[in-house]
């Protein structure tokens, strides 16, 4: 009963201060013993912060331009959060891990496409890249299909039963030259 009321004042308090000093709430979630907010400035900058109530450890990243914000939980140990349209290839992307206690670095164009056993996810822009969520830099651009439809951005071109399985991906893509509904699947051993 302690802990909650403790967890009631500090997020209050947090709330107040923010308030105070020019920022609005957007969203906010709990997981375990953390909270995630995040907040905007002056409607041109966000900020993301983590709260460890129980070790008062504080995380942030600030400065973000991108705005409307979407944040979900992928497992109890990863949550993720998107910036920009649901639908367009604009989406820029957080991660934050409890376990690590560290939120990952931008990543531009991230799809839904994400292996939590080794934290990595698909991305796509003028390339399909398989990029590690917390190594930052750590990425492998593929080696494209030569069938693959030819696209400036080949966000449009991944099919809905992309997936990772047993460090593995399976990438459904688009065919070049036939009609918009023609897809192949392409296997990728995931490197190490």
């Amino acid at each position: 009963m302690a802990l909650k009321r403790k967890l009631i004042f500090s997020v209050v308090f947090i709330f107040v201060v923010h308030i105070a000093c020019g920022q609005v709430l957007q969203v906010a979630d709990k997981k375990g013993d953390w909270t995630v907010s995040i907040y905007e400035y002056d409607k041109a900058y966000t900020t993301i912060e983590a709260v460890n109530l129980r070790n008062r450890k504080n995380i942030k990243i600030e400065g973000i331009t991108r705005l409307d914000p979407r944040m979900y939980w992928l497992n109890e140990d990863i949550l993720r959060i998107d910036f920009g349209s649901a639908v367009a290839p604009d989406i820029s992307s957080y991660f934050f891990s409890t376990k690590y206690e560290k939120f990952s670095n931008h990543i531009f164009l991230a799809t839904n496409f994400v292996d939590l056993n080794n934290e990595l996810v698909l991305c796509a822009d003028t390339t399909i890249s398989i990029v590690d969520i917390f190594n930052a830099g750590k990425s492998t651009i593929l080696i494209l299909p030569h069938d693959i439809f030819r696209a400036g951005c080949y966000w449009f071109c991944i099919g809905k039963k992309t997936k990772f399985d047993n460090k593995t991906l399976f990438l459904e893509y688009l065919v070049e030259g036939n009609n918009m509904d023609t897809y192949k699947i392409k296997e990728y051993e995931i490197p190490k």
